[in-house]
């Protein structure tokens, strides 16, 4: 996972275009080599990164123990839905999770609550893994519609071949204000 997805990491953060000072949300990190891009190309205020997966969270801390930056990274065992409500971000970047944020209109809900007003959103996904639930049209269309809902977009679409096959990614910004969701 980390050799195959380390060239759509690495076109999610070109396209986010992450500055020095910025606060970043990562989702699904996995292994964490997005994680490390990122603290390679920037110095953030601060990273949250969260996955489902505590083998990805394992793996993440690992790779990062020695970083310079790594006391700028916490790494939380928890969906995309459950980003914390309190927290605001510059940006936000997943790659290749997106396909299984379930219900996806509360997982995209959750990240534009804790984006700021113009803030960023970038997602990278495999074309296969969209093609598993929905034909690329019928997938842009969901996502469109849940964006919408979310005041975040138009999205920017673009597609990419990568060292692990063809991907489909978007870049949409944050409208109006930030909603201040409350905790459950």
């Amino acid at each position: 996972m980390a050799r195959l997805n380390a060239d759509m990491e690495q076109a999610a953060l070109r396209m986010v275009e992450p500055r020095d000072d910025e606060s970043f949300l990562v989702i699904g990190f996995g292994p964490g080599v997005g994680l490390e891009l990122l603290l390679d190309a920037v110095t953030p205020a601060s990273v949250l990164g969260v996955d489902p997966s505590r083998a990805m969270v394992h793996a993440a801390r690992r790779r990062l123990a020695r970083h310079r930056l790594r006391n700028s990274v916490e790494l939380l065992q928890a969906p995309a839905a459950d980003v914390p409500a309190a927290t605001t971000f510059d940006a936000a970047i997943a790659v290749n999770c997106e396909q299984f944020w379930d219900p996806h209109r509360t997982s995209l809900q959750a990240i534009a609550d804790a984006l700021r007003p113009g803030g960023r959103l970038v997602t990278v996904t495999h074309q296969w893994a969209i093609e598993k639930r929905h034909s690329l049209q019928a997938w842009k269309t969901l996502v469109r519609a849940d964006l919408a809902d979310a005041h975040l977009g138009p999205p920017t679409w673009s597609e990419g071949r990568y060292q692990s096959g063809p991907a489909i990614a978007y870049l949409a910004h944050l409208h109006g204000q930030r909603k201040v969701r409350t905790c459950p």
